[in-house]
């Protein structure tokens, strides 16, 4: 067992679940090896994306997810910046940069390269990640793509006014 700086007591399965965050990440979404899927998410796994409708669900419903995202940025890669472990559980702050090659949640491709940070909680038992919960930068990569008006452009305004005026007719 190792030590924090404070003194606590860190258990190796703590730091193991760290590690293997740290190497999935790499091996997956930078070296496209798509057999650590198996090494790294439960059968049972239940994955909460704010970029997605529904939870993403099982072993095959997380390749589905991970070919999804790659067809949509085909040369994407993932740094982890920064990491937190507590318990069976391992946070890791992520920045995603990729190019928008491909269909993304109906929206056609752009080439643009998109730089978007998000926040993933997995939640490991026996060596597997059974949860992950991911807090992306929806609306930054919206505006990276194009899907939505930059900041303070004409078409936000008019957005922010038609919204209004649809606001007060619900109200009415």
């Amino acid at each position: 067992m190792g030590r924090t700086p404070r003194g606590a007591i860190i258990e190796h399965a703590t730091v193991d679940n760290a590690a293997k965050t740290r190497r999935d990440y790499q091996e997956l979404w930078n070296d496209r090896n798509f057999n650590v899927i198996d090494d790294w998410i439960a059968p049972d796994f239940v994955g909460h994306y704010t970029s997605q409708p529904e939870p993403v669900r099982g072993v095959d419903g997380f390749r589905r997810f991970v070919d999804e995202t790659l067809a949509a940025f085909p040369d994407l890669k993932a740094t982890i910046l920064d990491q937190v472990v507590e318990g069976d559980k391992v946070v890791s702050r992520v920045e995603l940069r990729g190019t928008h090659a491909g269909p993304l949640l109906g929206f056609a491709p752009t080439n643009q390269v998109v730089s978007v940070t998000y926040v993933g909680i997995e939640q490991y038992r026996d060596g597997l990640c059974v949860e992950e919960w991911v807090y992306s930068d929806d609306l930054c990569l919206s505006r990276q793509i194009k899907a939505i008006p930059e900041p303070g452009s004409r078409a936000e305004r008019i957005g922010w006014a038609l919204q209004r005026l649809s606001t007060r007719r619900m109200r009415k």
